[in-house]
């Protein structure tokens, strides 16, 4: 059986890449604060710019298998992972502009990432119950 294209899966990250990209822009020629982190989530892999490419390459291979499946959760990793590798590899950094006082910083990427992950951990509890 052949598989249709996930367009869905695309189109979802494409805009979250989008919507990611614009806001770090908006930021740097703006007067908002904003941090510039060299590693992953919590500060983990500080100064590994390397390791962090190569895993985001690897993370996106495993996306665009499972494209087909859960298109939209997916997309959120799509985009997300998409937008911090982009300035990984342009900048050596991920710009973080999100600001909460019980928190690290964070951004549109790292909310969509954690967006995706949470569709597909909702899906999997709803599929135990089932």
């Amino acid at each position: 059986m052949v598989k249709s294209f996930p367009w869905l899966f695309y189109l979802t990250g494409f805009a979250v890449f989008f919507v990611d990209q614009v806001s770090k822009y908006a930021v740097k020629v703006s007067n908002v604060r904003y941090t510039t982190n060299t590693g992953a989530a919590f500060g983990l892999l500080q100064g590994q710019p390397w390791l962090l490419i190569l895993i985001g390459l690897v993370v996106l291979g495993v996306l665009l298998y499972y494209s087909h499946e859960y298109q939209v959760a997916l997309g959120f990793l799509l985009g997300g992972t998409l937008g911090n590798l982009v300035d990984r590899v342009l900048y050596g950094f991920v710009i973080d502009f999100i600001h909460l006082p019980f928190w690290p910083s964070f951004n549109v990427a790292d909310s969509f990432n954690v967006l995706g992950v949470a569709l597909l951990l909702w899906d999997a509890a709803a599929r135990r119950r089932h």
